[in-house]
């Protein structure tokens, strides 16, 4: 009797049975766990994206800006059919500027600064991330202003973001 006692107090530790049921239980909390949290993640990743779109769109509307605001009286900014590209004569004669120019990658602002010059893209391409960018010029009625509209895509080509803004060179600001 004496020793089954003592062999009982040896024996310390956990059956197989209570092993199971501890896995099981924190299978089950795991698993709740991660149901609460994939929907979360997917909100934060949502608002994350929406937020480095605004902040790419409202950068390329000052670049933009600033390479519009100094057009010069001496010639009328031209818009091409599809409002795609502008061509005017700012602080550089014949300034263009475009997010799809020929032979290059499109999704990018590009600004050429001659009629000579090739297109350069505004930013790095990594500061895109992995997002593209479309910009759509237009003329804003009777006055000289004109609008400006930056769309920024998504790597499957949904528009996440679009911003506009109206630009009027400081030239015909009366």
């Amino acid at each position: 009797m004496k020793r089954r006692n003592l062999l009982r107090k040896l024996k310390k530790g956990f059956t197989l049975v209570e092993m199971v049921i501890a896995i099981a239980v924190f299978a089950v909390f795991s698993a709740g766990t991660a149901a609460v949290l994939v929907p979360v993640l997917n909100v934060y990743s949502g608002a994350v994206q929406l937020s480095d779109a605004q902040l790419v769109a409202a950068n390329i509307l000052d670049a933009v800006q600033n390479e519009l605001v100094y057009a010069r009286p001496d010639r009328e900014p031209e818009i091409s059919e599809d409002g795609s590209l502008i061509e005017f004569n700012g602080v550089y004669p014949n300034t263009r500027i475009t997010s799809a120019p020929a032979g290059e990658t499109p999704g990018y602002l590009y600004i050429a600064r001659s009629a000579q010059a090739n297109f350069v893209p505004c930013y790095d391409e990594r500061y895109y991330r992995s997002d593209t960018v479309e910009v759509f010029f237009a003329k804003a009625g009777e006055s000289h202003a004109l609008t400006v509209t930056v769309t920024v895509k998504d790597r499957n080509g949904r528009a996440v973001y679009t911003a506009k803004q109206s630009v009027t060179p400081l030239a015909w600001v009366s």
